[in-house]
């Protein structure tokens, strides 16, 4: 996550002059940790997320789905309002978890850390044991 960079940057390095090169829907948690801690950050949005029109899913009763962006959760519910099965959503950050969370009723798991390990090692676990 932002935070969790931000984090990490200030704990190895010192204030300094920041580019971050980033999408029109940021969040903003990485500049403001990064500022709060003396950082200096330009930004420039070089890539815009945009809604596509998409057709409601055509798969029978999922099991679960992954979701690594809010918008991306959004976009999915948006499209499937009427999904009623009790979806399991699979969230890789804090962030895409409470998107799910205002945008759906299912169950929603955030992955203990947000990289692909602990997403494998979650799914395999959701579909080992169940929710």
């Amino acid at each position: 996550t932002g935070a969790g960079l931000a984090a990490d940057i200030v704990a190895a390095y010192p204030p300094s002059k920041v580019l971050l090169p980033r999408g029109n829907k940021s969040a903003g948690s990485l500049q403001s940790g990064l500022t709060e801690q003396g950082f200096s950050i330009t930004e420039i949005v070089v890539y815009e997320n945009t809604e596509p029109s998409i057709a409601p899913i055509d798969v029978l009763n999922p099991q679960l789905a992954v979701f690594a962006s809010p918008s991306g959760a959004k976009t999915f519910f948006k499209t499937n309002a009427g999904l009623n099965n009790p979806l399991t959503c699979i969230a890789i950050g804090p962030v895409t978890a409470q998107a799910l969370a205002a945008f759906s009723a299912a169950a929603v798991i955030e992955t203990k850390v947000p990289d692909n390990e602990h997403l494998a090692q979650t799914i395999a676990t959701i579909l080992r044991e169940g929710t």
